[in-house]
């Protein structure tokens, strides 16, 4: 059987033995867990076309679970809100390009569905502010099946309404997780909201300060020559954490990075908020 599905830790000794929890037939991917109500979500197209499916972690039983929406509509990259309470993600309902929806409390008889964007370009990759408060996402500027030049936006919503908060035009849309939420303080100590991205000016790292709408530049990208189309840059993944303690403290970085000789690299670092920017406060280390 080459269809895939969603697997879970088997908590055993051997950290690669893993517990099968999807259904065995049609596609399953996009899985999203929540710590608070120990809930996976996902999508699975075992139905004929692709729904959201929750299931308790750890079920094991030969089900997808409980299925959230009926219809033809396709649904995919469900993401749990921070609460555990509602689920967001991208579905093609009612035209032929992706749209934002929430289930509002999902895991109730009574759930809604709301619609949070309508426009003719493609939505991909929703992910929850640290509060719950907002929704980032890709959406593409042109619809054009040119899969290798795809140009994006990166756009902030209010996670109640739909109003749009913040935009950043032409950034690189990474492949199977969106822009990287961190809840940190600022150079004054005032905590805010940061949105992570890779921007589309040579592939380099920055951050989006949400509360002032400015955006900062955190790694500068590196031009790989003999690359084309929109791979043009070295920054290609991104993951980040903020750490307030200790004499490493600051924003942690991993991001995986093209070399001179175009092979992949992980690369880390750390960095700390300025008045104008950030500082790198720890050389770059790269496992190979």
């Amino acid at each position: 059987n080459k269809e895939k599905g969603i697997y879970i830790p088997s908590g055993k000794a051997d950290i690669n033995e893993r517990v099968f929890i999807s259904n065995e037939n049609g596609e399953n991917g996009y899985p999203s867990y929540s710590n608070e109500n120990k809930k996976v979500a996902f999508t699975s197209g075992i139905a004929g076309v692709n729904y959201i499916y929750i299931k308790q972690y750890k079920d094991t039983s030969p089900s997808n679970g409980e299925r959230l929406q009926n219809g033809n509509s396709l649904d995919t990259m469900p993401n749990w809100s921070p609460d555990g309470k509602n689920l967001v993600y991208v579905s093609r309902a009612s035209k032929s390009n992706m749209e934002i929806f929430v289930i509002k409390d999902a895991l109730s008889e009574n759930r809604k569905i709301l619609q949070l964007t309508n426009s003719e370009l493609d939505k991909t990759i929703p992910i929850w502010s640290p509060d719950g408060k907002m929704i980032a996402f890709y959406s593409l500027r042109v619809n054009n099946s040119d899969k290798e030049n795809k140009v994006f936006d990166l756009c902030v919503i209010d996670a109640e309404n739909g109003k749009e908060i913040a935009r950043v035009e032409f950034v690189h849309r990474q492949e199977r997780r969106g822009p990287v939420w961190v809840r940190m303080p600022d150079y004054l100590g005032n905590i805010k909201n940061w949105l992570y991205f890779i921007s589309g000016d040579y592939n380099g790292i920055k951050a989006l300060e949400i509360e002032e709408g400015k955006i900062y530049g955190v790694l500068e990208g590196v031009k790989v020559e003999g690359l084309k189309g929109y791979a043009y840059g070295n920054i290609t993944d991104l993951d980040c954490i903020y750490v307030g303690g200790g004499t490493e403290k600051g924003v942690r970085i991993a991001y995986s990075a093209l070399s001179e000789n175009h092979q992949k690299r992980i690369y880390c670092a750390i960095c700390e908020t300025m008045k104008d920017g950030f500082i790198i406060k720890k050389e770059a280390s790269k496992f190979k």
